[in-house]
């Protein structure tokens, strides 16, 4: 059997032009998402896994299985990012740290002291009028190096990374978001592979 080299390459393909589709909503107070309560995607429906790390009796973001968790959190953290570009908007809570951090930057002399506070959720900041993301990177959860892509291509190009994946058993929150054009999808990332014969570029190598 000939020796075969797997090469793996990527495409970056442009869907559509990033534009600004979302209008500008000036508000001054702090949106806080609390990942940790039982609301976190505001009343849209997920599906629960068995899970250690599900830390309190509600179904919050530590109940979904291992795909729709970290699907979420990448959500989330773009999100965090793009919003926060410019000034404090969004505050996320995911573990006790954050409280402490909450804490210190609402007391006397910190950032946030006496700023308004509003809960959030997922939900209403992917629906919200804003500019501070233009639309959606789609790319394939199946490879990590496609992920890292797509979150670059979030802050360089103000872009929410969203999974495609077809071994979902319940809408995922490219289906919610993306699929019905809640959000244009303005990037796409994929992989296609090739299989090289060594031996025969071995042979191109020697009649040159």
């Amino acid at each position: 059997m000939p020796a075969v080299q797997l090469v793996l390459v990527l495409l970056v393909v442009a869907s559509a032009p990033a534009s600004a589709h979302f209008s500008l909503q000036d508000d001054s107070s702090v949106l806080l998402l609390d990942l940790t309560g039982p609301n976190f995607m505001g009343g849209v429906e997920v599906e629960v896994a068995n899970s250690s790390r599900d830390i309190s009796a509600g179904h919050n973001v530590f109940a979904l299985g291992r795909a729709d968790f970290y699907e979420t959190l990448h959500v989330v953290a773009a999100l965090q990012g793009l919003i926060n570009r410019d000034s404090v908007r969004l505050y996320v809570l995911l573990q006790d740290a954050d409280l402490v951090w909450w804490d210190y930057l609402r007391s006397p002399g910190n950032e946030l002291h006496g700023a308004n506070v509003t809960n959030t959720t997922i939900d209403a900041l992917l629906r919200s009028p804003t500019n501070a993301f233009k639309g959606a990177v789609v790319y394939d959860l199946g490879l990590d190096a496609a992920s890292l892509l797509a979150s670059t291509a979030s802050g360089v190009e103000d872009l929410i990374p969203f999974a495609k994946r077809s071994d979902a058993k319940s809408p995922t929150l490219y289906d919610r978001y993306v699929a019905p054009g809640h959000l244009q999808v303005c990037r796409k990332v994929f992989f296609s592979f090739a299989l090289i014969d060594l031996k025969t570029k071995q042979r191109e190598r020697e009649r040159e």
